[in-house]
């Protein structure tokens, strides 16, 4: 039953055993009856990988006050029809903010629409009569159940979900890499092909249809997860960061002769770069740390006597040809990224 390690079907197993208990509960148990109950376990289903338990209680919270201000409006406004109008203005209002601004980058707006969107269902439902206390309570017994599914019912698996988000985006890395090094030492100069695997790196690291964690920067994410996984997050954005600019350096031209000198201890460094990635993709895939025998530092150190033997030190020369300038710059990348990684593999837990 592999496809049970996948969170879309987790959670919509999780969020359809909620949704049955609510229902039940509402027909049974519930004291109101008004669908509250069904209502506030729908909504608790409904979150992100990264904080279920906070969203969970935030969109409780949601809900109840939605009760509440609604019976207060009924209380000073008597025409429900005003109400109608002013709740769906907020609500168009803040699925327009919603729309332009995403709830990723400003939730505020999404959260606004939300609370509309319950005042809606509240104010539509046919027969929202019963006492106060009576809704307060089915929707307390809603959240409750929406909770205990969501954290007990095939919960998420943080460090899965984390290492499966993150290996399209590794994969994707070794091929930008080999595609780089062939650009600069002139093995292969197709830039359609190597703008086809950079589209690949941009496209693991969307977050709306892809399953990049980004959400381990949310607020309220685990504390004891918390540091090491956004150190590595962080970490793997930087390396991404370097080989776009190293990508960006390789399309310059630069005097093929120069280039040739250069080239072999430039495709040594960068082979050891990918199979340091290859090392941290084996173990996010398996949790299996896999042994080498490799020296990553001494490479380093042949491209940099390989790169003084050519390059004069002088700062003066180098601002007169831009070939050195090119050079250098994609030289500082190689090593940047080399640096990232050994931390990277270092926090490698061993099993």
């Amino acid at each position: 039953m592999t496809w049970l390690k996948s969170f879309t079907a987790r959670h919509a197993i999780s969020a359809g055993v909620a949704i049955f208990l609510s229902v039940y509960a509402n027909q049974h148990l519930a004291y109101g009856g008004e669908g509250f109950l069904v209502l506030t376990a729908f909504l608790v289903s409904q979150t992100t990988r990264g904080t279920p338990l906070r969203q969970g209680l935030l969109y409780s919270l949601i809900v109840l006050t939605g009760i509440l201000v609604f019976a207060l409006a009924l209380t000073v406004i008597k025409q429900r029809s005003v109400i109608y109008l002013l709740i769906s203005a907020i609500f168009m209002l803040s699925g327009y903010l919603t729309f332009i601004y995403r709830p990723v980058q400003n939730k505020t707006f999404f959260l606004i629409m939300l609370f509309s969107l319950v005042l809606l269902v509240i104010a539509l439902s046919p027969t929202a009569i019963s006492p106060l206390r009576d809704q307060f309570i089915d929707a307390v017994m809603g959240a409750a159940i929406g909770v205990i599914c969501s954290q007990i019912i095939l919960p998420v698996q943080f460090d899965r979900e984390f290492c499966s988000g993150l290996l399209p985006l590794l994969h994707a890395l070794i091929n930008y890499s080999h595609g780089i090094t062939e650009r600069f030492t002139g093995q292969n100069q197709d830039a359609d092909a190597l703008l086809r695997i950079k589209s690949e790196v941009e496209k693991a690291l969307q977050t709306q249809k892809g399953n990049y964690p980004e959400w381990v920067y949310e607020a309220g994410f685990n504390p004891g997860l918390r540091a090491g996984f956004r150190f590595f997050l962080t970490n793997l954005e930087h390396l991404t960061d370097t080989f776009f600019s190293m990508d960006y350096r390789a399309a310059q031209p630069v005097d093929p002769e120069l280039i040739k000198k250069l080239s072999t201890p430039v495709t040594i460094v960068t082979q050891k770069n990918e199979e340091l990635m290859r090392i941290l993709v084996a173990y996010l895939a398996s949790a299996q740390l896999v042994k080498t025998e490799s020296d990553f530092t001494s490479d380093i150190s042949e491209l940099e006597n390989k790169v003084k033997s050519l390059i004069p030190a002088q700062l003066e020369l180098l601002d007169i040809s831009p070939d050195f300038l090119t050079v250098v710059g994609f030289i500082y990348d190689i090593k940047e990224a080399r640096k990232l990684l050994l931390q990277l593999v270092s926090t490698l837990p061993v099993q």
